[in-house]
Parts: structure tokens; sequence; C-alpha cells
């Protein structure tokens, strides 16, 4: 099971929508700089992410975004930590 996921897509200048709403995240723990930098105008989450404990800088610098969908299950407060 994946536990970083830091700077996965960050700089990714060539998307126009990334929709990776059926990645299992449910055992990560960092998510910093996750989409940092990424020219993308539609992003679809629908992610647990109640073992994340680190998400600094996750959307930093998204100039072009226009909508970001998180889902239900989206937290940026862990239970355990």
């Amino acid at each position: 099971m994946v536990k970083n996921m830091s700077r996965m897509f960050s700089g990714c200048y060539v998307l126009n929508d990334l929709n990776v709403e059926n990645l299992i995240t449910s055992n990560v723990e960092d998510m910093s700089n996750l989409f940092s930098y990424i020219k993308v105008e539609h992003l679809i989450l629908n992610w647990k992410t109640g073992n994340v404990v680190n998400m600094k800088n996750m959307f930093y610098h998204m100039e072009s975004v226009k909508k970001i969908s998180l889902g239900n299950d989206f937290s940026t407060r862990s239970e355990e930590h």
C-alpha cells in the first residue's frame, strides 16, 4: 500500500482534467505538494484521507484550477495523530 504521495503530480503542466477519484488512499500519510504547480482546470478526488498527517502545500500554486471536487471522505485532520 502506498503511504507517500508527496509531489506525485507536482509540475504536470499539460493536463486539462485530472480524475484520480478511484485511487485508494486510505493508508497514505504524506500528501505534501501533491498537486503543486500543476495546470489543470478540474480536479476530482474522492479519497479517504483520515491517515494523512502532512498536506502541506498540497494545492499550492494551482493557477488555472476552476473546480476541485473533494468528495465526502476527504478530511484535513487525521483521527489517529
